[in-house]
């Protein structure tokens, strides 16, 4: 019983590992951004904000940083890194999608 209670849990760990890895569009951020990724394993995860796109973000892992895109209507906020409402972002020169209506 010990074994099957083991192999359950092994298995609903892989599942939640691909579910989390299927949410990315498995494309990178620019070498430059992955460059400010921490080196070394981090207890929480490092959102950066992408420089070319205020509607999106890049998290790291490891040392490479890859591409997220807020929901539309939805800016990145790099104060508190989450994708937050148009009012709250100050996007700074980061240009922002067209679809978003200010």
């Amino acid at each position: 019983m010990k074994f099957l209670t083991i192999v359950s849990a092994v298995g609903v760990c892989m599942l939640v590992v691909a579910v989390a890895r299927t949410r990315g569009q498995d494309v990178e951020c620019s070498s430059e951004v992955s460059a400010l990724c921490p080196e070394g394993p981090q207890p929480v995860p490092t959102y950066l904000a992408d420089p070319e796109d205020c509607t999106s973000y890049c998290e790291c892992d490891g040392t490479t940083a890859f591409h997220f895109t807020c929901d539309p209507g939805l800016l990145y906020n790099d104060v508190i890194h989450v994708c937050d409402w148009p009012d709250n972002v100050d996007c700074g020169t980061r240009p922002t999608a067209s679809s978003i209506e200010e």
